[in-house]
């Protein structure tokens, strides 16, 4: 039961946005803090929307293939033998 009220806590405030002091005293909390810490998952979802649109794009694919990463000689070597 209690794993159900963090879901709960998200999907009210998403529904009522900024209606969080109405989600503490439905939750049956004394303290802000403490509703807020069911909202942790919330705020990781809004951070994720906001670097889920980046993107590596031409820049990177065009400097992919020069980049080094530490494992060059080895890579060289490999395909000496090959």
């Amino acid at each position: 039961m209690h794993a159900l009220r963090a879901p709960f806590a998200v999907k009210y405030l998403e529904a009522n946005p900024g209606r969080l002091l109405e989600l503490k005293e439905l939750m049956g909390h004394r303290n802000l803090a403490t509703t807020q810490i069911y909202l942790r998952r919330l705020d990781r979802q809004r951070s994720m929307e906001t670097v889920r649109p980046l993107s590596w794009g031409a820049r990177f694919s065009a400097i992919a293939d020069k980049a080094t990463s530490g494992f060059e000689p080895l890579y060289e070597a490999l395909q000496a033998s090959a």
